[in-house]
């Protein structure tokens, strides 16, 4: 096999997506993953570490709110994201999210999709009606609203596998590698 053919099967093992570079190394997230209080006693050796890129489909929500009563003064907007899990189906409020760029990777290190979009786009709805019930409840109206669907996005995850020979038990800890949190 020549340095092409490497090159060429390479490329057809990679895929393009919409995503984040892991800014946790391999070795933070295995510190990361050791830490106490989530290991109460040593849970064996460190048996693999795998980098995933897990699917997000992302929302923005903009709208102009005002109070009820003072309908007189101008509108003041408000901005939030929305995540979905794609994996899951469940959605959180996100911070401002920075645009993702376009990466290469394994298509081994995907995990694909379980749920579709328009279940996607219906937990970003669930989301924004709570948003709105609470509004509400201060006195507030919705003036002007408007949600846009920026697409899927693929953030990276460690995952850390722990073998315990002795027990012959496995566990599995998932870390952000953005942030450095456990999952």
């Amino acid at each position: 096999m020549t340095q092409n053919d490497i090159k060429k099967n390479n490329y057809r093992d990679e895929i393009e997506l919409k995503g984040y570079t892991p800014v946790i190394t391999k070795e933070k997230a295995i510190e990361i993953a050791r830490k106490k209080p989530f290991f109460r006693k040593e849970k064996g050796v460190v048996d693999s570490v795998m980098l995933l890129y897990k699917p997000f489909s992302l929302f923005h929500y903009s709208a102009l709110i005002r109070h009820k009563k003072h309908r007189d003064r101008s509108p003041e907007k408000i901005e939030m994201y929305i995540a979905v899990d794609m994996i899951t189906g469940l959605g959180f409020e996100s911070e401002a999210i920075e645009p993702a760029i376009t990466i290469r990777v394994g298509k081994n290190q995907v995990v694909k999709p379980l749920i579709d979009e328009n279940k996607a786009l219906n937990e970003a709805k669930r989301l924004l009606l709570k948003l709105k019930t609470k509004i509400s409840k201060y006195g507030l109206e919705i003036v002007k609203e408007n949600l846009i669907e920026l697409g899927i996005v693929y953030k990276p995850i460690w995952i850390v596998k722990f073998v315990d020979y002795r027990r012959e038990r496995e566990t599995y800890v998932g870390v952000d590698a953005l942030k450095g949190t456990r999952l």
